[in-house]
């Protein structure tokens, strides 16, 4: 049965009316959401839990250290480490421009192996590196100042922009390159990595061009500093955004997982990334290797007209330093492979071929591993995986130093 009150004869709110019936909703809505977050900001510093931010965004290079950012890291590295950006955005000290007399300074380029987050700076490979080059200085120069360019992330396409945009005002003596054959090669060509923050290089007629059309996904640089400002004073909201940063990098690594499935045609614990060890037939991967070498090579010749030595460095990745020999065999048969130095030979042999030093360190850190039952890589909790340790930078610093050492000799 049809109501006899039609609409028009319903009574009506007014706008002052609805307002004071929601208001008291909202007011407590606010109130409750304000207790939340200091109850949880007042644990997360009870707890000493920080999620500082260190990084910011870059017109240049799509990403670089934030100056004057600190904070604790613990993201391998459970125990902390305490982390200091400089005024330049290095994670490093202070360096001053002027060149102090007597002083052979190094310019070191790299990705997170050299910006080294899980150790204190003392302990970064390059640091290693620098306390070993004492007996093999050229004449006239007495003391190694090393000066730490390393981001995460990098592949040598930014590398290089950071030597052309970075390194020269620093007059350095000699640069070394921190070459990671796992990601490097997968860094520079965007149809594998993909990564929409990062600048990329093609090869059109043999030659490198610059696409720089990661501008255009780099958010207002004022928004962003407030974001940080905000960020910085409030440990919820970092931890927030740090958890929002792992949720998209579980995502990430379970499709890249799948995806490896999907291209063996079998379920496989593989990652894109682990192709480097197979000679390449892919197209993706024949240009990635072909860029890389480009690469490589301008960096080179853009080094070499400066006057100074340029030496790249192949790093090691966890599976090729393994301890078990029996891990190594396993993951080469998945892969079909007899050998997991691959592209530190590649490198090796175009830097011969090129003229500039390649020292390859990861057959002797594999070996010694071996013989001494050591893992390079990893954390309590996550040995063998990961980035290196301290027993790991120390051995790889020193091994370096070694090959440094033989490329200076005249």
């Amino acid at each position: 049965m049809r109501s006899s009150i039609s609409n028009s004869d319903r009574p009506v709110l007014t706008a002052a009316q609805s307002w004071a019936i929601v208001r008291p909703f909202l007011v407590w809505l606010v109130v409750l959401s304000l207790g939340l977050v200091i109850l949880a900001e007042v644990a997360f510093r009870l707890a000493g839990v920080d999620y500082p931010t260190l990084g910011q965004a870059d017109m240049d290079r799509g990403w670089a250290g934030r100056p004057e950012a600190h904070g604790i890291i613990r993201d391998e590295n459970k125990a902390g480490v305490e982390i200091s950006i400089n005024s330049d955005g290095l994670r490093d000290v202070e360096h001053s421009l002027d060149k102090p007399a007597g002083t052979f300074r190094v310019a070191v380029l790299g990705n997170s192996y050299t910006e080294a987050f899980p150790v204190p700076l003392e302990q970064a490979y390059w640091n290693v590196t620098g306390k070993n080059l004492g007996n093999c200085l050229p004449a006239g120069k007495e003391k190694v100042e090393m000066i730490n360019f390393g981001v995460g992330g990098y592949g040598t396409a930014q590398e290089l922009i950071t030597l052309r945009t970075q390194v020269w005002k620093y007059k350095p003596d000699m640069v070394l390159l921190g070459f990671l054959t796992s990601h490097d090669v997968w860094y520079n060509h965007r149809p594998l990595s993909q990564q929409a923050l990062a600048p990329y290089f093609v090869l059109k007629n043999g030659k490198l061009e610059l696409d720089d059309s990661f501008k255009s996904n780099i958010k207002s640089q004022k928004v962003k500093g407030i974001q940080l400002a905000v960020q910085d004073r409030l440990r919820a909201l970092g931890a927030v955004t740090h958890a929002r940063g792992d949720v998209k990098q579980w995502i990430f690594t379970t499709m890249q997982e799948l995806k490896a499935s999907k291209d063996s045609g079998e379920k496989v614990s593989l990652l894109p990334t682990d192709f480097v060890y197979v000679e390449p037939k892919d197209e993706k991967w024949v240009e990635g290797w072909k860029v890389t070498e480009a690469l490589l090579k301008q960096m080179h010749d853009e080094v070499k007209a400066a006057g100074v030595p340029f030496v790249v460095a192949t790093l090691s990745n966890a599976i090729q330093v393994h301890p078990d020999a029996q891990a190594r065999q396993a993951f080469m048969q998945q892969l079909g492979v007899q050998t997991l130095f691959y592209p530190d030979e590649r490198v090796s042999a175009m830097g011969a071929k090129e003229g500039f030093p390649v020292v390859q360190i990861a057959q002797q850190l594999a070996e010694r591993a071996t013989r001494e039952n050591v893992h390079w890589h990893g954390f309590p909790g996550a040995m063998g995986k990961g980035h290196w340790n301290e027993s790991g930078n120390r051995a790889a610093g020193e091994a370096i130093a070694a090959g440094v050492c033989q490329a200076l000799k005249p």
